[in-house]
């Protein structure tokens, strides 16, 4: 649905995201392998704190196919929003950036100060901390 090429509308967009998360909500009990430098490791999905919400956040890229996404969670692990978009041209790293900034502009847009943020992309995180 992203990819198509159509203009984004945001209701479809929210949609999108929102299953995607209900997917990974479903998978999240299970834990995801991962190999980081020849080890293997379970990487395991856990809500924010009470007083928190939580903002998962990833890019995608595969040819000439980008999209961003990301989807803010409560404490108790319900979806409260999320949001997703067509990036086509942009790097990986483009990708991620906006997907982090769109994903805190959401959460600023509904009120929330405490933000717990979670994402895999090294680069975008370490810009953020720096």
């Amino acid at each position: 649905m992203v990819f198509r090429n159509v203009l984004p509308i945001p209701a479809r967009s929210k949609l999108l995201a929102t299953s995607m998360g209900v997917q990974y909500l479903k998978a999240k009990g299970k834990g995801l392998r991962r190999n980081i430098d020849d080890t293997s490791t379970i990487v395991k999905w856990h809500p924010p704190d009470k007083s928190f919400v939580k903002l998962n956040f990833d890019g995608f890229v595969a040819g000439d196919k980008v999209a961003t996404g990301f989807v803010l969670w409560n404490y108790n692990g319900q979806i409260i929003g999320g949001g997703a978009l067509n990036l086509d041209g942009a790097t990986i790293s483009e990708v991620e950036a906006r997907a982090l900034r769109e994903g805190l502009l959401f959460a600023q847009r509904k009120g929330y100060k405490k933000i717990m943020v979670e994402g895999d992309f090294k680069l975008v995180i370490q810009s953020v901390l720096d």
